[in-house]
This record gives C-alpha cells, sequence and structure tokens, in this order.
C-alpha cells in the first residue's frame, strides 16, 4: 500500500530531461518546439502577430501584445513566476502548459524585454549585451524572450 510518503516531487526540468518524447516528440528537446508553443501561447492569450528570429545563436520570440501580463485562469502565473515552473494552460486546453519556463532550462542565457525594461533571467551581463544588440535589428514588440538554447543545459 502506498502513502503519502511515497511521493517524490520531481523537478519539471529533470522530468523533460529523463522523458523528452512525451514533450517534444521525437525530435527530442528543441529551440524551434520551445519557440513555436510560446508564440501560440501568446496569440491565445491577446497578441495579434507573433515573429520567430533565429540570429548569431539567440532565439527570439515576439509578439505586438504583452502576453505575459495578461489576467489568466490561473493566478499565480506572472511574468515574475513563468520562467521558474511549470503551469498549467487551461485556456489552450487540458493537459497542456506554459512553455515560458522551458527558453530559461534549456539555455545559457534567458532575457525577456517590453517596451520598458530588459529582464536578465538567466546569464552574464556580456549575454545581455548581445542580446541587446541583436534586440534592435528586430524592431519594437510588446514583448520579447531570448534565449541562447543549449539543451544540455
Amino acid at each position: 500500500m502506498y502513502s503519502s510518503k511515497d511521493i517524490k516531487v520531481i523537478k519539471a526540468k529533470d522530468a523533460i530531461k529523463k522523458r523528452p518524447e512525451m514533450y517534444f516528440g521525437s525530435r527530442g528537446i528543441n529551440a524551434e518546439s520551445i519557440c513555436c508553443y510560446v508564440a501560440e501561447g501568446a496569440l491565445i492569450l491577446g497578441a495579434k502577430e507573433t515573429k520567430i528570429v533565429q540570429k548569431d545563436g539567440w532565439w527570439f520570440i515576439c509578439a505586438d501584445y504583452d502576453w505575459m501580463k495578461k489576467e489568466t485562469a490561473i493566478p499565480e502565473v506572472n511574468e515574475n513566476t513563468l520562467f521558474e515552473s511549470i503551469y498549467g494552460f487551461p485556456e489552450m486546453g487540458q493537459n497542456c502548459f506554459r512553455w515560458e519556463a522551458l527558453t530559461k532550462y534549456f539555455s545559457d542565457a534567458t532575457l525577456t524585454t517590453t517596451n520598458s525594461e530588459t529582464k536578465l533571467l538567466s546569464g552574464s551581463s556580456t549575454d545581455r549585451n548581445e542580446y541587446e544588440s541583436i534586440l534592435g535589428s528586430i524592431g519594437n514588440w510588446g514583448r520579447v524572450i531570448g534565449f541562447r538554447f543549449n539543451k544540455n543545459a
């Protein structure tokens, strides 16, 4: 018979690395899937236009609307928590989840930008300088997430 002592809490990143095919299919962990699911989430939450850009080893997910500030069905989900853990995404459907945290889980550096500020979520000041240099050529967007993909991070 099982008891509560038998339940082990598993970190999301560890679970994904253990069974990547459950999340990414047969291609394994890849930046393209992360970008597509984040961009799709932005559209579901109100963006009208999204763009994915790969440049100089960086991946950028851009949207005309700051989807991360929109109130969602799960109150604790906000721009400060989205990169720390996996959250359900009922607006997308049953058994769906938000992919923003995967930009941080599988990268050497992750940053996000709104019209008013850039936040360094992981990485160094050198990464921030690279990010901002490339970001200037991408144009103005309501929200941008940029990450330097590393599936072994």
